[in-house]
């Protein structure tokens, strides 16, 4: 076997050890995947956001944001993770409520409308 061969067949057999494979730098933290609670979170926080800027979709917007803020606060209570889809469901909530307190102030304001019960 000449000396090539040889470097080459130690070559490869140091590239089949598994643990030169999954060293890791010394600051390189371990990523995480994100949990199935924080991603849920995001998409509904995301939904609920697009269905609450149109006012007569704000009811399913409104169920939507608060299943989203409830898996977002369970995902950070869990595992830490979670913040984005719990920004943006408080986000749809704040928008939803300027929604309804717009609609609320036009209709006061209204001397046409009157409240019949």
């Amino acid at each position: 076997m000449t000396d090539f061969q040889q470097s080459f067949q130690g070559a490869a057999e140091s590239l089949d050890s598994t643990d030169s494979l999954n060293t890791q730098w010394p600051n390189q933290k371990e990523s995480r995947s994100p949990s199935s609670l924080a991603t849920a979170s995001f998409v509904l926080g995301l939904i609920s956001c697009i269905l609450n800027a149109m006012l007569l979709t704000s009811p399913v917007g409104a169920i939507l944001s608060l299943l989203g803020l409830i898996f977002g606060w369970v995902s950070i209570r869990r595992e830490k993770q979670g913040y984005p889809g719990l920004v943006l469901s408080l986000f749809s909530i704040l928008v939803m409520m300027i929604w309804v307190l717009t609609v609320v102030a036009i209709l006061l304001n209204d001397p046409t409308f009157t409240l019949s019960l």
